[in-house]
């Protein structure tokens, strides 16, 4: 096998004798032929050449040019589901629910009104007779003793829970019948049916059950009218939610912007998200934004008071934070995580590629042009 540049420089020698033939009236013609045929050979011989050391040099490139892209897709990938822990005080919390949920008991230490039922159930014959007879859909309840037994929501259900200054809302939105709210109350009582300007008295000592029910129950499909049970707070005990499994979170509040207009705001007033997949803790001031969709719980509980308090453990597929018009996505790439939990085998993992990528170039190089 020739020297690389020996091919150079015979085409050079052939190419500066074939000039000099020609120059020369008397040099034969099959000379001449013979000289330009070599010289076709060594052109082709350089042109083969160049192109075997362009193979030869992607072939060598490819391995690192594959561990590059390897890096570069796991720094902007994200996880598809990152973990996290949120602690949280807001004064509205929104809840997507897709599977049927039942929330209770819960005391209740002072009135409750429920509003838009459609049919009113109870032992109490002539409060059903009343209720059917004005068309009641709503009805305000002052017991001894009041409990909501449960609030039974159905699947795809939207749960809104506000604290305001004495009574805890819960709003219901369903596109799926019935939404259900289960009632106990004992001792003396008051019920204020619609728009009565004086409430029906009862001595309920062994106690009575009500239950309120929103849409049609024989007709799931038909979505029923929007719930809302305001359950005030007579004393210091807060409400405590717990049980609920929702699959996206929203932390909204509508604020009253002049007459007939209205705005969404952010209900946040402070929080705190950890990620433990990077060992991130981030504060969110009040106003910031905070989007958990996807969501799988392991843990919640919403305590309501003065003001509502969240605490949840899980993961999310997506976990989005705005403040101002900054908006970004939480979730951590594969790079952060793997250099987080598994520091020791990325760098292990990365030197042992990057050498091999390195061996490789260094053979082929070694090797020369066949």
């Amino acid at each position: 096998m020739e020297a690389p540049d020996r091919l150079s420089e015979l085409r050079a020698e052939l190419a500066a004798r074939l000039a000099q033939a020609l120059a020369d009236p008397a040099a034969p013609l099959a000379g001449l032929r013979e000289l330009q045929e070599r010289l076709k050979l060594l052109d082709t011989a350089l042109a083969d050449r160049a192109a075997r050391g362009k193979r030869r040099l992607g072939v060598m490139l490819w391995p690192v040019g594959l561990v590059g892209l390897m890096l570069l897709l796991a720094a902007t990938v994200p996880v598809p589901s990152v973990p996290l822990s949120l602690s949280l005080k807001a004064s509205a919390i929104q809840l997507d629910l897709a599977d049927a949920a039942v929330l209770g008991p819960l005391t209740v230490d002072a009135a409750m009104r429920i509003e838009g039922f459609s049919a009113l159930e109870s032992a109490d014959a002539p409060l059903v007779q009343a209720a059917a007879r004005e068309q009641a859909d709503r009805i305000t309840v002052r017991a001894g003793e009041s409990r909501l037994r449960a609030l039974r929501l159905p699947a795809g259900a939207r749960l809104g829970v506000e604290a305001r200054r004495d009574a805890t809302a819960l709003g219901v939105e369903s596109s799926r019948s019935p939404i259900v709210v289960e009632l106990e109350v004992r001792g003396a009582t008051s019920l204020l049916l619609a728009d009565a300007t004086s409430g029906m008295a009862r001595d309920y000592a062994q106690g009575e059950w009500l239950r309120l029910v929103a849409g049609d129950p024989a007709h799931i499909e038909r979505a029923p009218p929007p719930m809302l049970l305001t359950l005030s707070r007579g004393g210091e005990t807060p409400l405590r939610l717990q049980g609920l499994r929702p699959t996206a979170l929203r932390f909204i509040e509508r604020r009253d912007g002049g007459v007939a207009e209205s705005t969404l705001g952010s209900s946040i007033q402070a929080a705190t998200l950890t990620l433990p997949a990077t060992g991130q803790a981030l504060a969110l001031a009040a106003g910031d934004w905070l989007e958990i969709d996807d969501l799988v719980v392991e843990r919640l509980e919403i305590v309501s008071g003065a003001t509502l308090t969240l605490e949840l453990n899980g993961s999310a597929r997506v976990l989005r934070q705005r403040s101002g018009e900054f908006e970004r996505s939480l979730k951590p790439s594969w790079l952060e995580y793997i250099s987080r939990h598994h520091l020791t085998k990325l760098l292990w993992g990365s030197a042992a590629v990057l050498w091999g990528a390195l061996a490789w170039a260094r053979r082929q190089f070694a090797a020369g042009p066949p």
